[in-house]
């Protein structure tokens, strides 16, 4: 790769730098902010003021943010929006993923989510929120590393086990709580495990106090698109409530795959 390539490469990494700090989980972790001055978003990211200054005029003028002519910040545009409402997986899986996912909360109470892949993370698509009165707060757009969920280790499980060691990358795998899997030695242990019983498992592995359920969502050609999950507090569930909570996440993820083609 030439100098220009290298640069040029370069620069398209740095602009999808900037505009991922747009994305609602940074939002959320940020007080909610939707707006970003070049100095602010130079601090954030660690690139040169200049450098922010014409990345983010230039995507303004394309459309994909938009400056406040007064305060100067810029915010999410409209072509960006519309970039990602042509997200495909969204565009179909919200369709007919959410009836199924709000009526499975609405059974048992707690949040559920559906997680697509990303490269070497997997992102969550949709949510819904708990019912129950203490709450285990996920965020649409979030990105999660493969071996620290239960959404992760369902869509491994799909994958061989050459594409999983490409997407998780080498020991010692990143630590995110004292109960995070360390080695894939052991994530190959529990992907066997969830390859013969199609449910998947995680606890307190991303967050502390927090465990999770997943089973495979599955287009009409039997390959797995998503995973759905159920998110609880860990304290809160006994060993005969998880048994109803499978039961209940396996009837929702049957029900999302027939309606995308699986099985019929």
């Amino acid at each position: 790769m030439s100098e220009h390539e290298k640069s040029g490469v370069q620069s398209v990494q740095r602009a999808l730098q900037l505009l991922s700090m747009f994305a609602p989980h940074r939002l959320s972790q940020l007080q909610h902010r939707t707006s970003w001055s070049v100095s602010e978003l130079a601090r954030a990211t660690g690139l040169h003021k200049s450098i922010v200054a014409r990345m983010m005029a230039t995507m303004a003028s394309e459309g994909y943010l938009v400056q406040d002519s007064g305060t100067r910040q810029y915010s999410v545009g409209p072509q960006a929006f519309a970039v990602g409402l042509g997200y495909k997986p969204y565009t179909a899986l919200s369709s007919v993923a959410r009836p199924s996912m709000e009526a499975l909360t609405q059974e048992v109470g707690h949040a559920s989510y559906l997680g697509v892949p990303a490269g070497a993370h997997y992102l969550l698509l949709l949510a819904t929120e708990s019912r129950v009165s203490v709450r285990v707060k996920i965020e649409m757009g979030e990105r999660r590393r493969f071996h620290s969920g239960a959404i992760g280790k369902i869509l491994l499980a799909s994958m061989t086990d050459e594409a999983i060691r490409a997407t998780i990358g080498s020991d010692p795998l990143p630590q995110l709580t004292p109960y995070t899997i360390a080695s894939g030695e052991e994530l190959s242990v529990q992907i066997a495990e969830v390859r013969k019983t199609g449910i998947a498992f995680a606890s307190q592995e991303a967050i502390l106090g927090a465990s999770s359920i997943a089973v495979a969502i599955s287009n009409t050609l039997g390959e797995v698109v998503a995973g759905l999950g159920l998110i609880y507090p860990s304290h809160l569930v006994s060993e005969a409530e998880l048994q109803v909570l499978i039961t209940h996440t396996r009837r929702a993820g049957d029900e999302i795959s027939r309606r995308i083609g699986w099985g019929i």
